[in-house]
């Protein structure tokens, strides 16, 4: 594959990549989680729900064969996130301060690996 800045990804052959090949990111998402949560972007995620201070279940737009891949996830200002739960289906983070208290995050992103259904 050969990343261009002129224009699009393609492969070695010159076509187009394809980005739906085993373990590529199947889900991202940047959240802002303070007050009235909303997704600045996302690819592979059908909704949000905000469950409870610092607690954001990722609802996944198609099932993932296996059950949950890999994940990734950054927050800004706070010490820790913690996965709560994941399957083929959602995956859920709760984001904590250094007094294990939950917190909102300003800005929460995400990316989950594995393969589609």
């Amino acid at each position: 594959m050969t990343l261009r800045t002129d224009g699009p990804i393609s492969n070695r052959a010159g076509g187009p990549a394809n980005l739906t090949m085993q373990w590529a990111a199947k889900a991202w998402a940047s959240l802002n989680g303070a007050g009235t949560i909303s997704l600045r972007g996302s690819k592979g995620i059908s909704s949000v729900i905000d469950i409870g201070t610092g607690q954001y279940q990722f609802n996944f737009a198609a099932v993932l064969q296996g059950g949950l891949g890999n994940s990734t996830v950054a927050t800004s200002n706070y010490h820790h996130v913690v996965l709560v739960t994941g399957d083929a289906t959602q995956i859920t983070f709760q984001n904590s301060n250094s007094s294990n208290s939950n917190v909102d995050s300003e800005a929460m992103s995400i990316s989950v690996n594995g393969d589609l259904a």
